[in-house]
Order: C-alpha cells, then structure tokens, then sequence
C-alpha cells in the first residue's frame, strides 16, 4: 500500500493534501486505488463514505452473493479512518470482492489478476512512513521469481 502526503504547519495556509492508497499485490496485474470522498473524480462509481475503492462488473464479484460487482459495491474499504489523511502506523483493510476471472492470456502468456481475499474480518496492515526523496520512499521490490513456481 503506497499514498503520499504532504503536512504544512499550522501557521501555514495550505492544507494538507493526501493521494489515494494505492494498493498491489505480488504476482498480480491488479492495482486498486483507494480513495476518500475529496478525491474520487465525478466519474467514478459512489459506493459510500469513507476511503474505498468500487467494483467493476467486468473485472470483480461480491464474495458473499457471487453477484457482479458494480461502481455502487465497496469492494474495499479501510475501515479504521474517514479520510487519508488521517491514517496513521496501521490499516485496517476489508475486503468484500473477488475477481471474476483471476488468470487471463495477454499475448500468449498467463497474467493474473487476482487480490487479497475476500474477509468480513478486516486485513491489519503495518505501514511505514518515509520522507520524500529519500531511498527508503520507494515500496519494496516484488520477487517475480515466486510468481512462476508451480
């Protein structure tokens, strides 16, 4: 899970700003953007308050009915803050998809898209935080070598 912030002093007359959470999995195609009701765009799905990300009909199914997922369905949800800039040291992250289909061919070759499973009880994800810049900003890199052991 990556997302930038940028923290002005008090004194200082800009607000702060935040970035969707961004969230990827090893081994999988699929990135999620995590966002807050600031910053979703006028055409994205409206599936609540909160920091989320919606479904999408093509690509994700609601894990408790196996209905298609549509821009109204929180797909994910971080359940322990409103808004991303109020996350802290850890996340607390519910899962309510699955993906349609987790493996497709792109060009002869297997791509998977599969995520995180779906889980009534919240995923406890402990982030760091970086300054800007710096070496330790960059996430860690994936191992891809695990990706093709069978």
């Amino acid at each position: 899970m990556i997302w930038r912030t940028v923290d002005y002093p008090d004194w200082w007359v800009a607000s702060d700003e935040a970035t969707p959470v961004r969230l990827e999995t090893q081994c999988s195609t699929r990135t999620w953007s995590l966002q807050d009701e600031g910053q979703q765009p006028p055409h994205a799905g409206d599936c609540g308050k909160g920091i989320v990300a919606c479904g999408s009909p093509e690509l994700d199914l609601v894990a408790a009915t196996g209905q298609a997922a549509d821009a109204q369905v929180q797909c994910m949800r971080i359940s322990n803050a409103e808004r991303v800039l109020q996350l802290e040291r850890e996340l607390q992250l519910v899962v309510s998809c699955k993906p349609k289909i987790s493996e497709t061919m792109v060009d002869g070759e297997t791509v998977n898209q599969d995520y995180l499973r779906a889980s009534v009880v919240p995923y406890t994800i402990r982030v760091r935080q970086a300054p800007r810049n710096s070496l330790s900003a960059r996430p860690p890199e994936f191992d891809a070598s695990v990706c093709n052991a069978n």
